[in-house]
């Protein structure tokens, strides 16, 4: 069927010479004249211009033809040289409905009654936040409760966030006798629902950095005892928590802050980084040190969270003056540090695990960018440095006691022998100065231990090492500071002793005994 253009112009034109005009000739000899139509014959719908179009507009009217499928309004191009572009898809529907229906749901699990499944949920997230040490000092109880408490807040408050901390809190309350059965499995119960609401949050892209609190406390959970409990798990946690961390960069929030630390791949992690040889490491070793006088002000930052928190806890307060977003960043920085310190806590449970908490996002010191804990609050230089708060030196430890670790487990092959002793004598110099720094605070002495642990990992790395005996000996651990180490555990041991005798303190806590001493 030719086209109105063609039909004009076949019209206008003479007639075309063909093959098939010479063809015919070669058959019928002596016709040499072309018989192609003067006039074109137009049969059928052709036969009137627009005859064939308004036949195919009749048909998509007609009632056989009902159905069809255009494009959007929209996305038609209004020219011919412009492109259909879709827009992007919004979220599930059923995360709006999760959002607001989440609360009923949990209430509906602890009781049909909702004024009594209220006062059950609060209750428990209370005794977490009261008894479970510096581990959960990373959320802001108050700013917390102000969203859960608001119709319209809890909204935008992650499920996970709150199903795991009633999971934790359950099963850290599932140590009494009486409830030890109905208390683990509720709390596993709950554990399972949480998994499934961080999950769920993923998959419809309703990710935030206070999802990575969820993460967080899913990874304790795991840590403790519980009749579910597995190493896989814990490395499983572990992973989950490092790729939140890792996708948000949660680690390196300071990193354009002049006053954080940043410390350099496969060297000592030191605020006060020097270059130090094993000379003058051996000038400035001070064997037996003597406590460095200052005072401890670091009471001063624990007064604000005394109300809500345990006070035996020692962790740091909040400032009311904050703003939301400035509650959020340390937020953000408690929690990367008290994750270094839940998973230094496991290097040494197995090799396996250590394997895999040294690839960890938040265990590296070379990913670090960011403020210590309270480091905000230190204003005026009255108050000390704020690098040698008990918090600071706490994490300082952590971030050597990783390094060591990594270099004992370092291949022969992989290190020369030059440069694990330079290392031995950093790092020897920097335990010296935190365990300095340390003797003059009075509010805790888990840095201590912290330091403590990592000079006997410095011990182990000189022995190693093909050098001089004397250098050796230097690097030795003095009677006294083990004397020290021994009569503290000795006290440690005496305490869980007399702690245990409450029925209500039987709590589960880690299955890792490095663990249980940094807890309790």
């Amino acid at each position: 069927m030719a086209c109105t253009e063609w039909q004009v112009f076949v019209s206008r034109s003479p007639p075309p010479e063909c093959n098939h005009c010479a063809r015919r000739n070669r058959r019928k000899p002596g016709r040499s004249l072309c018989e192609y139509d003067e006039v074109p014959r137009k049969r059928g719908p052709s036969k009137r211009l627009g005859g064939v179009h308004q036949v195919q507009d009749n048909e998509d009217t007609s009632p056989s033809h009902a159905v069809s499928i255009r494009c959007p309004p929209a996305c038609q191009p209004t020219n011919r040289s412009a492109k259909c572009h879709w827009a992007p898809l919004p979220f599930e529907p059923s995360l709006e409905f999760n959002r607001k229906s989440w609360w009923d749901d949990l209430l509906r699990i602890y009781s049909q009654d909702r004024h009594i499944a209220l006062n059950k949920v609060v209750q428990d997230l209370r005794y977490l936040f009261e008894s479970s040490h510096h581990w959960m000092s990373l959320i802001n109880v108050t700013s917390f409760f102000v969203k859960l408490y608001d119709p319209l807040c809890r909204e935008h408050l992650q499920p996970s966030v709150v199903l795991a901390a009633l999971a934790l809190s359950v099963l850290l309350q599932s140590g009494d006798d009486s409830h030890r059965t109905w208390g683990s499995k509720f709390a596993l119960k709950l554990r399972t629902t949480a998994q499934s609401a961080l999950e769920a949050s993923v998959n419809a892209r309703w990710v935030d950095p206070s999802l990575a609190q969820a993460a967080y406390t899913l990874a304790l959970f795991e840590t403790c005892t519980h009749p579910e409990y597995s190493a896989d798990r814990v490395i499983s946690s572990f992973r989950s928590l490092d790729s939140i961390i890792a996708a948000y960069h949660l680690t390196c929030i300071d990193v354009d802050d002049a006053n954080s630390s940043v410390f350099l791949p496969h060297a000592v992690p030191s605020v006060y980084p020097s270059r130090l040889s094993m000379a003058d490491a051996l000038d400035h070793l001070i064997l037996v040190h003597s406590p460095k006088v200052t005072t401890c002000t670091c009471s001063t930052f624990m007064a604000s969270s005394l109300d809500l928190v345990s006070k035996s806890s020692g962790s740091p307060g909040w400032d009311p003056s904050w703003t939301s977003a400035e509650v959020q960043q340390e937020e953000i920085r408690r929690l990367c540090w008290n994750s270094l310190e839940l998973a230094a806590g496991h290097l040494g449970f197995t090799s396996a695990s250590a394997h895999y908490v040294e690839d960890l996002t938040y265990v590296q010191p070379s990913k670090y960018g960011l403020l210590f804990p309270a480091e905000t609050m230190y204003r005026s230089e009255l108050l000390g440095s704020p690098k040698e708060s008990i918090w600071a030196l706490l994490y300082r430890s952590m971030l050597l006691f990783r390094s060591c670790i990594s270099r004992l487990r370092k291949k022969p092959a992989e290190s020369e022998d030059e440069d694990d002793t330079l290392f031995a004598a950093s790092a020897w110099a920097e335990v010296i100065a935190i365990q300095s720094n340390i003797s003059g605070h009075v509010c805790s002495r888990e840095s201590a231990r912290a330091a403590f642990s990592t000079r006997i990992l410095i011990s182990e790395i000189v022995e190693k090492l093909p050098v001089k005996s004397n250098i050796k000996r230097a690097y030795a651990l003095d009677r006294s500071s083990v004397e020290e180490w021994l009569q503290f555990h000795l006290a440690t041991g005496l305490f869980i002793e007399v702690w245990l005798a409450d029925p209500s303190r039987r709590k589960p806590y880690f299955i890792w005994l490095q663990m249980q001493l940094i807890d309790v």
